[in-house]
């Protein structure tokens, strides 16, 4: 027979308590290793996930020079559609006074001219937002 530590007798099943507590002690630590494995993994693409940051950001540095050009083309767009929207109400007024001559085709054509009116506004819109788009990126 067997004594414990503490001096009592150690029966076979005490035996078979003791080394099933052993293996029990020995798989929750290989639990613990998995999850350490785990988090050393979760880690890594964290790191890798920071240095794609790091490359968006030295992309969005260099789009800081592509804005400005951007934006300066915005411009442009909004100057050709001013020109356009002139274009649009001459027309609109040689429409009217059509007008003058055949009523209902002159309605018609002053409608058509207040729309190419209307599209030049929208333009002359698009290309201010356009500059102050280039003038924030330009910042």
């Amino acid at each position: 027979m067997f004594h414990s530590v503490h001096g009592e007798a150690m029966t076979g099943e005490g035996g078979d308590e003791s080394m099933k507590q052993s293996a029990i002690s020995h798989q929750t630590g290989a639990v613990g290793c998995l999850i350490r494995e785990v988090g050393c993994r979760i880690g890594a693409v964290g790191c890798l996930i920071g240095a794609v940051g790091c490359l968006i950001g030295v992309v969005g540095c260099l789009n800081g020079a592509v804005g400005c050009q951007i934006g300066a083309v915005g411009c442009l767009i909004g100057a050709v559609g001013c020109l356009i929207g002139a274009v649009g109400c001459q027309i609109g007024a040689v429409g009217c006074q059509i007008g003058a001559v055949g009523y209902l085709n002159g309605a018609v054509g002053c409608q058509i001219g207040e729309v190419a009116c209307l599209i030049g506004e929208v333009g002359c819109r698009t290309g201010k937002v356009g500059c102050l788009i280039r003038e924030v990126s330009c910042r």
